[in-house]
Formats: structure tokens, C-alpha cells, sequence
């Protein structure tokens, strides 16, 4: 470190405590334990076993002391930068100075600025509850969805699974691939045993979820199956593929910011790059909609060819992209309070029709780590 300390700013931990800048990995090891010491009530038993875990599955073959190097660091990095503990490893920040890391738009700021641009009322209960959203912006589903919360909504269900034998089921404010479910009414003696096996979801997820924001009004939401377009198939034909856009509302004016594809691994369902499920993603290029690096997996695992199809990812285009981006563009418009909204879209014959979610929240990118890593700090000034 050099002789004239840096101190980061906006980060602090308690009154008087300044947070020393330095490429020195001894001496962020050091402040790391020294922040870990005194703040105790934060890293309570449920976030340390988040940030080990994350530790163990990223560095399987490392030593113990090796792994208790990398947990004190992105403690330092994370009250330095802002970043989780899967941006530690997504972004590669062990191997980065200071300056590179300044150049992230890491999970705390991101949040920040969608905090800064959204109603966080109207985000969380909108746009973060399916049912709702659905409820909102129906005409642009074209698919059956409903809720269930209790016994009064059996005959709807009946209904629903009489039209819909094989269907999604999910919980109604969770995100990440959490508690997504394809079902087959089939399996189960009869409706009633299946009503009540998914009533029964909200309290068991209890235990182990720690994603989202569950809450006594938790419900299921049972949505219809997806028919993915071709193009989408061909990337994982067992899980429903989805491309995220973020759209940022200024005044009258939708900005796109770095949209990417999704697709799960063979067997999944879900199409999560980064949650529980795993899966890959690749980062699309918003003028051409073409895709413009290779896939990597949660374990930063770079790969040039689809595994399931052997296509080389790098260079395909988005089949309707343009339309794709006006409908998103569209969807944004239909909020007055929620500016920053990350879209999940399904494609099928229709554009939006097969599938959509919309997050408040959600990363810009995953795809940070690769080809479009950076967010230059000048076009964030729209925000």
C-alpha cells in the first residue's frame, strides 16, 4: 500500500471507522478479520454459512487456509465495493486492483440505484408478485396463471389442472429458480392430495430458502406450460430458456442496458445461470441482438459450444429482436413509479408470449465477468 492511504467513502461501518484502500491481500486479510471481530451481529450464523458455502463450492481443492484467506478478503471487498460473495468469484475480484474493481457495478450499488428509481412499495408488491403482475399486464402473458392460498381457491385449481394437467408451479415472490416446479397431476392419487402438497410448499420452504422475501402471504402461483421458440430448444430442450433485459425508465425514455441469455444444463428445468439450479449465461449485444461472447456457468466455467447441441454460442442471433425490445420497451412504459425493471422473456411464436416476469431488482448483468464485464461510470449518469 502506498504511503498516502486512500479511504473508501461510502462504505462504513460505524462512526469514525475509515476503510483503508489496498491491493495488498495481507492487509485486506487483516482489515477483513478486524471488520469480522467487531461487527458480530452482522455476520450472524445464517450469512456466514452463505459466504462459506459459496467458498467451498468455488474452491473445492483449496486448503483450509487458503479458503480463510478468500472469506476474510471479500468481507473487506464487500464493505469496500459492495459486492456478494458470488461477485467475489463471478467477477474474479482476487486477481483485480482497486481500480478494476471501481469499475463494477456490484449487488449493493446496483440495489441502490434501483432503490433510488423505484417505489419500493409498488416494485415489491407489483412487479415482484407474479400473481400480481400477471393480474396487471395479462394481455401480453397469453397463458392461464392462477394462485392458491387456501381452501376457497380448490374449485379454481380444480379447474386450472383440468385444462392444464402438466403445469409450473412456483412461489409467488420468489426469484433465482427458487421453488419452481414442473408438475405432473398424474403423480398424485388425486386433485385434493396434490391442492394440499402445494399449499404445504409455503411452510416448508421456511426452513432452507433464504432467496427472496417470503412472507405470511406467500401463495403458489400454478402458471401453464411454455412452448419455447426453436431457436431456444436448441440450447437446452429439458428447461424453458429465457432472455434477460433490464430496462431503465428516464423521463419518456426506455434505456436497454445489456441484455442476456439464459439456458439451463441437461435434466434442469429452470433456466438460472447463477441460482441453485445452475445453467449458463451469454451476454447479447442490444443493437444487433446478436450474442456476443461464450456461455459461463455459476462456476465462472467458460464454454464456446452449446453442450447439448455443439452450436458455437458466440455469433447467434435473437430471432425477433427488435420486436423483443419494443414489447419490453412497452411493458416499461405501463409503470409511472418503477423505473429500473429486469425482464425475463420467453419467445415463442408470439413475441411475449410464451413467458415473462419482471424483477425490480435483478443484476444487469451476470454477464459482468466476460466480453461486456464493465459498465462505463459515464453512461450511468442517466441513472
Amino acid at each position: 500500500m502506498s504511503e498516502k492511504i486512500k479511504y473508501a467513502k461510502k462504505f462504513t461501518l460505524k462512526e469514525g471507522f475509515k476503510l483503508p484502500i489496498t491491493d495488498n491481500h495481507s492487509e485486506m486479510e487483516k482489515i477483513g478479520k478486524q471488520i469480522f471481530k467487531e461487527n458480530t451481529h452482522i455476520y450472524d450464523e445464517r450469512t456466514l454459512k452463505i459466504i462459506k458455502e459459496k467458498i467451498n463450492e468455488m474452491m473445492p481443492t483449496a486448503t483450509k487456509v487458503e479458503k480463510e484467506s478468500v472469506f476474510f478478503r471479500s468481507i473487506y471487498d464487500f464493505w469496500a465495493y459492495g459486492n456478494s460473495i458470488e461477485e467475489e468469484f463471478y467477477y474474479k475480484f482476487a486477481d483485480k486492483t482497486h481500480e478494476n474493481k471501481s469499475e463494477y457495478l456490484t449487488n449493493r450499488i446496483l440495489f441502490k440505484i434501483c432503490n433510488h428509481l423505484n417505489d419500493i412499495n409498488e416494485a415489491i408488491n407489483l412487479i415482484e408478485r407474479k400473481y400480481n403482475l400477471y393480474n396487471y399486464l395479462k394481455e401480453y402473458y397469453h397463458r392461464d396463471i392462477v394462485q392458491i392460498s387456501n381452501d376457497d381457491d380448490y374449485d379454481e385449481f380444480c379447474n386450472f389442472v383440468d385444462k392444464h394437467p402438466i403445469f409450473v408451479s412456483k412461489l409467488d415472490n420468489f426469484s433465482w429458480g427458487v421453488s419452481v416446479e414442473r408438475v405432473d397431476s398424474s403423480n398424485y392419487s388425486n386433485k385434493k392430495e396434490l391442492f394440499e402438497f402445494l399449499l404445504n410448499k409455503v411452510q416448508k420452504s421456511k426452513k432452507d430458502l433464504y432467496f427472496g422475501h417470503l412472507t405470511n402471504d406467500s401463495n403458489i402461483v400454478l402458471e401453464e406450460l411454455i412452448k419455447q421458440d426453436e431457436f431456444f430448444e436448441q440450447f437446452n430442450s429439458s428447461s424453458v430458456n429465457s432472455i434477460r433485459v433490464t430496462t431503465v425508465k428516464v423521463g419518456d425514455k426506455v434505456n436497454i442496458f445489456y441484455p442476456w441469455l439464459k439456458w439451463g444444463k441437461k435434466g434442469s428445468f429452470t433456466d438460472n445461470g447463477c441460482g441453485i439450479s445452475g445453467g449458463y449465461v451469454a451476454g447479447i449485444d442490444v443493437e444487433k441482438g446478436e450474442i456476443v461472447t461464450n456461455g459461463f456457468d455459476q462456476h465462472n466455467h467458460e464454454i464456446e459450444y452449446i453442450p447439448n447441441s455443439k452450436i458455437k454460442i458466440h455469433g447467434l442471433k435473437i430471432p425477433k429482436w427488435k420486436d423483443l425490445i419494443n414489447l419490453v420497451k412497452v411493458l416499461a412504459r405501463k409503470f409511472s413509479k418503477v423505473n429500473y425493471i429486469g425482464w425475463d422473456v420467453v419467445l415463442n411464436d408470439s413475441i411475449g408470449g410464451g413467458g415473462m416476469d419482471g424483477y425490480r431488482s435483478k443484476f444487469m448483468g451476470r454477464c459482468k465477468r466476460n466480453a461486456i464485464s464493465i459498465w462505463d461510470r459515464k453512461e450511468a449518469r442517466i441513472l
